[in-house]
């Protein structure tokens, strides 16, 4: 459990920290710690558990006069790939080839967002952003079928190169 400061205990009511678990109220719903997501991509529907998420938060720069200096709005989610079980191998491969910078040396997934103004609506911001992006990786890529490129293709191809070696040809001084 991350320590957070006083005041973000007593700005945000709906999380409560202490030592030994989170909870959450329905005060903020979209901001629950054990609500779920689900996605249906036409072969993998995949759960996103926010238990096995971490959070953590900072100070943002950005809009926000005096707050930005005093509120601790920005947003970090973080879980390390190679433990989420929740998730299919393949997924995990896309996810990492999808966003290399996004890991990091420890093979964490970091995910952050400071768009906005408060604490919550980046909360709900960075969870949109994860489960966008988890859901374009359960999407497995097209297999390419190989064609065979039409004869017209190849006889044009050859007319140009014909073409281009006359035009090449009359620069020449044995033209003249």
């Amino acid at each position: 459990v991350h320590a957070v400061p006083e005041m973000i205990r007593a700005l945000f009511p709906a999380m409560c920290y202490s030592s030994s678990r989170r909870c959450s109220t329905s005060f903020y719903p979209h901001i629950s710690l054990f609500s779920s997501r689900l996605y249906s991509t036409s072969t993998t529907t995949i759960i996103v558990p926010k238990d096995k998420l971490s959070f953590a938060f900072s100070r943002s720069s950005g809009a926000g006069g005096q707050n930005v200096n005093k509120v601790n709005t920005k947003v970090e989610i973080r879980f390390a790939l190679h433990e989420a079980n929740w998730m299919p191998e393949d997924v995990k491969e896309r996810l990492i080839e999808q966003h290399p910078n996004r890991v990091n040396s420890s093979g964490e997934f970091v995910l952050t967002s400071s768009k906005h103004r408060t604490q919550s609506a980046n909360m709900k911001d960075a969870l949109d952003k994860l489960d966008q992006i988890v859901q374009a990786a359960a999407v497995a890529p097209k297999e390419r079928i190989e064609t065979k490129p039409p004869k017209s293709a190849a006889e044009n191809r050859l007319r140009e190169k014909r073409h281009r070696s006359d035009v090449k040809k009359m620069r020449s001084k044995d033209y003249y």
